[in-house]
């Protein structure tokens, strides 16, 4: 959610006038302060399953068709499934969160089951099709500088890394707001890239920064690095 507002309040700074097409909140939640389309629920949130469901994609186009009618129009697909059920367009733009094919991969590793032949074709197949959904779009942007990389040598689709950032202004509160011992506490680990950046930032320009604001400053790391290059 913090992905679809700071890509709404981009748009909207843009200048664009924003049309938000959606399935209905499951949390009941009303008016977002844009003009909204709902669509009905998805039938299932495994996109292998959905490509099967050509009732329910050829619904959803039915329902987009009048909103694509301008040339200045551009289509953002928030998510994987977004973009299995969208019409082709000519300025349709990918907000990747991640690459489904990789977390298949590793949520079953991590699990201690056995990888059968079954399950590296299952693999191939989702990422096969992952790719498939992934050219209909012109531009992708990536919440993961690895994956963006990744998109362009393997897909070859013009791709942006575009961190998830917060759409309000921060409030500044300055040292003496602040009364006894101070601790940032940052956890994550850092084989995950916004992570690793984040990390990086802190100790080697973050810190020095700190440091000259609360002279007792330190700075401690727990917990294994080397699993990043």
């Amino acid at each position: 959610e913090v992905r679809a507002q700071q890509n709404l309040a981009a748009l909207a700074a843009l200048g664009f006038a924003v049309t938000v097409a959606c399935t209905p909140d499951e949390h009941g939640r009303g008016d977002i302060g844009v003009p909204t389309v709902t669509m009905e629920a998805l039938p299932t949130m495994e996109y292998t399953e959905l490509a099967r469901r050509s009732d329910y994609r050829a619904g959803v186009r039915h329902l987009l068709a009048p909103l694509l009618t301008d040339a200045e129009t551009v289509v953002l697909c928030e998510h994987i499934q977004a973009l299995a059920c969208c019409p082709p367009h000519p300025r349709l733009v990918y907000s990747c969160h991640d690459l489904i094919f990789q977390l298949t991969r590793m949520r079953r590793e991590m699990s201690g089951r056995p990888v059968t032949l079954k399950t590296k074709i299952y693999w191939r197949y989702v990422e096969w099709l992952e790719g498939r959904l992934m050219r209909k779009a012109k531009r992708v942007i990536c919440v993961s500088a690895s994956e963006a990389a990744r998109i362009v040598s393997r897909w070859h689709i013009p791709t942006t890394y575009i961190p998830i950032v917060g759409t309000e202004d921060p409030v500044v509160k300055s040292v003496e707001n602040f009364s006894g011992p101070i601790r940032f506490w940052f956890y994550g680990g850092s084989a995950a890239t916004a992570n690793k950046v984040m990390l990086d930032h802190l100790a080697s320009g973050l810190f020095d920064q700190l440091k000259t604001a609360c002279q007792k400053a330190e700075f401690h790391q727990l917990g294994s690095y080397k699993t990043y290059d």
